[in-house]
């Protein structure tokens, strides 16, 4: 596949292929069937690679399975870039998703978050991402995430903090705007970034009422 090929991916190959159309190597048509299989698979850890396409669906993510855009990365500290995956929905890190990857997709949500974190077992990296939101590009509500080079701009906040639980994020060479607030924390919970830049549409950069946050090498 253009642009992805077995020696920049450190995932390898895998049998689970999500296209638009069944057949040349395509094997799912649904993200999450083809989640469920790989999950159910007796050799994880394992991926689900997505050819180019738009899809509208939601889905949530599972243990030891990652979901890989079959493209360049989309996301980074000088803005959103072409991502030739788009996923028009809302992504899930709830529970039994653990630990999970995923890559070089464009996560573009309409209505609600793009991305929810809401079990403290949930441990989710985003790497080379685009995220956009009407209104949070990621929810934190229980879990951890690990952000790197990736683009988040929501039509409030790129980043909420929704509870008392205490969710933890790293952010590393990001770009993230919004309309209010880049960041937001209300809550017992903890926010780091480096190499980042926040753009804010009239609240602060970083707002911390209740929590622990550190900026490092902020642009």
């Amino acid at each position: 596949m253009p642009g992805f090929s077995n020696s920049t991916n450190k995932f390898g190959p895998s049998p689970f292929i999500v296209g638009n159309v069944l057949g040349d190597g395509v094997n799912y048509t649904s993200i999450q069937q083809a989640i469920n299989d790989c999950a159910a698979a007796s050799f994880p850890p394992q991926t689900v690679f997505i050819r180019p396409g738009t899809y509208t669906e939601n889905f949530t993510m599972v243990d030891f399975v990652n979901v890989v855009g079959f493209s360049t990365p989309s996301g980074g500290i000088n803005g959103l870039a072409s991502s030739d995956v788009v996923i028009d929905g809302t992504i899930t890190a709830g529970i039994g998703s653990g630990s999970t990857t995923i890559q070089n997709l464009r996560i573009n949500t309409t209505v609600g978050p793009s991305i929810v974190v809401n079990d403290g077992g949930a441990i989710i990296t985003m790497n080379g991402c685009t995220i956009l939101s009407t209104t949070f590009c990621v929810q934190m509500i229980e879990g951890n995430a690990f952000i790197d080079n990736c683009y988040l701009s929501g039509g409030i906040n790129a980043v909420e903090y929704d509870t008392n639980s205490g969710p933890s994020m790293r952010v590393t060479n990001c770009r993230m705007d919004s309309g209010s607030s880049a960041v937001k924390i209300d809550t017992s919970s903890t926010f780091f970034a480096r190499n980042c830049q926040f753009v804010n549409g009239g609240g602060n950069c970083l707002e911390a009422k209740i929590g622990r946050a550190s900026c490092r090498e902020r642009v």
